[in-house]
């Protein structure tokens, strides 16, 4: 990586030290173009996970780039940042003061030599496995960034991770081989479900939900609704690998874990796999998405194009509707276009760093200009609390009437808390809300996965030869499987126990990867 840097960086240094004017001009403009794009890597990949492909932003969304230096001096600005910008600086300084000779330029052999040592060491960064996701390839530098999405793009059918695997059967029995599948519903089949509503909420911790800042509470709302009417899994957790907040999405999807070696929601040939909305219409019910978010990024625009029996909509980066109206107005026309309906929206606002809730939310809290992190993330999740509460009003009474089971959930949390364990960092908020309910507690283990058996569950559709989850309304013992190999599950007397687990879950991994497409 430091050698292929390395090769782009003294070529403009001997375009700048030219004596014509107009190569002179163009050599300080790559540098500076350079330095700039270097910067934007460093924070913007260390807080987002990715770098996001050309043809999947455009021009249309530089605000989203701009917009994330706000994330460098809250959350992301450190020692590294402060170094590129001293060495900038120092070469300013330097350059047209020591001549760089023409002999010199048998420093060209050095980084070229690096580069060998690295893919003598690593293989081809452009089909290796060791650099996790494609787009952390993206940060060798322009060419690689627009080479790598180009074929990208050219190869979206291609050859796959994996060989056609078999139904590896439900997670519990990794376990607990003999567990029953059938419990009794928690849910008062007496009244028919007809609408589940699905809220996941970024960055979203299960400790603000009963939070106060200066006497305030946080969310008010769902910390009511929450002692009233769900059910709450107090050890849920987020099976995220290398596609990030979009792997909440493709389980949702999918009842499948996320690929451990591709971004799954980019990389997958959804044609291979039948999908909750597939069977969900099937059984008569429309499937709506929302996302606060420039559809762009992770490749969603690649995944939900695939999604016939779906209707999705993204709030694009030049629409003036704020979040919230956003969400009310998507929600609205879902429950006013379908009697039977699974709505999911995406909450993005709570993302850091944590400086978009409202001027009211502010004076409510009595937050001066010099705010911190922590009391900035409490006061935006305020504001996410209330809009949870206006969507929430839309669907009232279909839940007083049982017909409506409400759902709400994270896609990972804020890490503002967190310690540095797999545990600690996957844990999420999970309420499962019907009038039936009333504030109970819920040990058992569950995972995103779960969330698809759940929701066909509620409508009373079966998915047991289908789903590799335990549905959230039935009691039985269940367990998690995270992406690194790791399983998840409750010992006889219920304290937690984590072991790593050999060849019996790779079958798991296998399953997902066999629809998740390779470049050639």
């Amino acid at each position: 990586m430091a050698g292929l840097y390395s090769l782009f960086f003294i070529v403009p240094i001997f375009l700048a030290q030219s004596r014509w004017f107009v190569l002179r001009v163009t050599g300080y403009t790559i540098l500076v173009a350079y330095f700039i794009y270097v910067f934007f890597l460093i924070g913007y990949f260390s807080y987002f996970g990715f770098v996001p492909e050309v043809y999947a932003l455009g021009l249309a969304s530089a605000g989203d780039l701009t917009g994330v230096l706000d994330h460098y001096f809250q959350q992301v600005f450190g020692f590294e940042e402060v170094a590129l910008l001293v060495s900038f600086l120092v070469l300013l300084i330097l350059l047209p003061k020591q001549k760089l000779q023409k002999k010199a330029s048998f420093l060209l052999v050095l980084p070229l030599a690096l580069l060998g040592v690295n893919v003598g060491q690593f293989g081809d960064p452009v089909s290796n496995q060791n650099f996790g996701n494609g787009t952390i390839i993206r940060r060798f530098g322009l060419p690689t960034f627009y080479y790598l999405s180009a074929l990208e793009w050219r190869n979206l059918s291609s050859d796959y991770v994996a060989k056609e695997t078999p139904f590896p059967g439900k997670l519990a029995q990794i376990i607990y081989p003999d567990a029953n599948t059938s419990d009794q519903k928690e849910v008062d089949v007496s009244t028919e479900i007809k609408r589940v509503v699905l809220v996941q909420v970024e960055s979203f911790d299960r400790e603000v939900v009963d939070a106060e800042l200066n006497g305030v509470a946080a969310m008010p709302f769902v910390s009511n609704l929450k002692s009233s009417s769900c059910r709450e899994y107090g050890n849920f957790y987020t099976t995220k690998s290398l596609g990030g907040s979009s792997d909440a999405e493709f389980s949702v999807a999918t009842g499948r874990l996320p690929s451990s070696k591709r971004q799954s929601i980019r990389h997958t040939d959804f044609s291979e796999i039948e999908t909750l909305y597939d069977i969900l219409s099937g059984k008569g019910v429309d499937s709506y998405f929302a996302h606060n978010n420039f559809i762009g990024f992770y490749g969603r625009n690649l995944a939900y194009s695939q999604f016939e029996k779906l209707d999705y909509k993204f709030l694009q980066p030049d629409e003036t509707t704020s979040e919230r109206q956003f969400a009310l107005d998507t929600f609205n026309n879902a429950l006013n276009t379908s009697d039977r309906l699974f709505y999911y929206f995406f909450n993005f606002q709570s993302h850091g760093p944590y400086k978009r809730y409202s001027d009211q939310t502010k004076e409510k809290f009595s937050l001066l200009n010099e705010t911190n992190i922590d009391s900035d993330y409490i006061a935006t999740m305020h504001d996410v609390d209330q809009t949870i509460a206006e969507m929430f009003s839309l669907q009232q009474t279909s839940f007083d009437a049982g017909e409506s089971l409400f759902i709400l959930t994270a896609d990972h949390p804020s890490y503002l808390s967190t310690d540095d364990t797999e545990l600690s960092r996957a844990r999420i908020p999970m309420l499962v809300c019907h009038n039936s309910f009333s504030g109970q507690q819920v040990d058992t283990v569950a995972s995103t996965v779960d969330l698809f058996p759940t929701i066909l569950d509620a409508f009373n559709i079966s998915g047991e030869d289908m789903v590799i989850g335990n549905s959230l309304l039935k009691n039985m013992p269940n367990v998690v499987l995270f992406p690194t190999g790791t399983v998840l599950y409750q010992q006889e007397d219920g304290a937690l126990q984590t072991k790593v687990c050999g060849d019996i879950c790779q079958g798991y991994f296998d399953y997902t990867d066999q629809s998740i497409r390779v470049l050639r």
